[in-house]
């Protein structure tokens, strides 16, 4: 499907911001998502490759070091207002917190999923349970017209050998004597 992606910014009281695809904040997003490794700018006051300094210019805190950590559902992003921020063992530690973020998405998603799966269940047993129903008043209706015109019925036993035995031709197709 389409990818969706929700910013929240750093500012006090703001809220989630939806970006629409073909922005170039939400094109580098997904690219450092799809990569699958940390993408990390040390300074992006001194060295901005992607062009995000004017973009955090009206954040409460101006962040210089930027970091930005994959996981199942998009990047985990981490900033401070100090360069060169994240020592390798930070990295390595926001990676692992990203993996458990990851994790608690996926059992969301099942338990999406599952919600969906006993919905769709639920719903078929109400319709199986309404043809039951039908199908039991349809029976009393067919009870009802026979008693109404005498016409009675027959039950035949299927485990009896002679209920078709009506007939010699009938015996002879089953073989009876």
């Amino acid at each position: 499907g389409e990818t969706v992606v929700r910013v929240h910014r750093p500012t006090e009281g703001q809220d989630w911001i939806r970006r629409e695809p073909g922005d170039p904040v939400i094109d580098r997003i997904v690219e450092y998502w799809q990569g699958g490794q940390p993408v990390y700018r040390p300074d992006i006051q001194t060295d901005d490759p992607n062009g995000e300094m004017p973009l955090v210019q009206d954040h409460d805190v101006i962040p210089r070091s930027i970091l930005d950590v994959p996981f199942s559902h998009g990047t985990l992003a981490v900033h401070s207002p100090e360069p060169d921020a994240f020592e390798p063992e930070t990295i390595e530690t926001i990676g692992q917190l990203a993996n458990v973020l990851s994790e608690g998405f996926r059992r969301m998603d099942d338990l999406r999923a599952l919600q969906e799966r006993t919905a769709t269940a639920e719903d078929a047993q109400r319709h199986a349970e309404a043809q039951a129903e039908e199908i039991q008043r349809i029976n009393s209706l067919a009870d009802s017209a026979l008693d109404l015109t005498r016409s009675g019925y027959w039950l035949i036993s299927y485990d009896d050998p002679d209920y078709y035995t009506s007939s010699e031709r009938a015996a002879a197709i089953f073989g009876e004597p």
